[in-house]
Order: structure tokens, then C-alpha cells, then sequence
């Protein structure tokens, strides 16, 4: 597994709505193997985006990530509610969210 050194963000959307976007993430966190890996798949409610995250769910456990946690925000036209994010942050290494038609 290759974990990244850094990462860009670019979100108009977040600063328009008064959220911050910070100007780089701090990896040392970042995980650096698939063992014992906890990931969540955050869907945004767009129909298939279902039918991708089984896919990727099985492509996953066949890589023997087993701990895979459903997550659905409500609408693709709000962001993810305070309450859902720090659950998530709380309970996943890897989150990976998704649109889909």
C-alpha cells in the first residue's frame, strides 16, 4: 500500500459556505498498511452509488479489509452533517465517498 506525502484540496463550494479548507493535511496519521484497517464508504444518496460501493466493498475484503462501514449523508445537495462526520472520524482509518447516476 503507497500512502501519499501530501494532498491538494480544492473546494470553492466549502469556502462559499463559510466552512474552511486548510492548505495542507497532516499525513504522519495517514495509515501505512491494510491490516487492521477500518474503512467507510460515504455515500452522498445519488442513485448506483450503491451499486459502486458493493463492488469496491468486495474488491476490498479481497484485499482483506474486512472492517467496511455503510455511511449515507441524506442528499447530494448538503454536506455531510456535523453529527454523521464525527462519528465517521471517530470509527474509520480511510474514508471514501462517492457520486454516482
Amino acid at each position: 500500500m503507497t500512502v501519499a506525502t501530501g494532498f491538494t484540496i480544492l473546494s470553492p463550494i466549502a469556502e462559499r459556505r463559510g466552512h474552511s479548507v486548510p492548505d495542507s493535511l497532516d499525513t504522519n496519521a495517514a495509515p501505512t498498511s491494510s491490516t487492521n484497517l477500518r474503512v467507510a464508504l460515504l455515500s452522498n444518496s445519488k442513485a448506483n452509488v450503491d451499486n459502486l460501493f458493493k463492488g469496491l466493498a468486495e474488491g476490498l475484503r479481497a484485499n482483506n479489509i474486512t472492517a467496511i462501514s455503510m455511511y449515507d449523508k441524506g442528499s447530494s445537495t448538503i454536506p455531510t452533517p456535523e453529527k454523521l462526520r464525527d462519528e465517521i472520524v471517530a470509527s474509520s482509518d480511510l474514508v471514501i465517498t462517492a457520486m454516482a447516476d
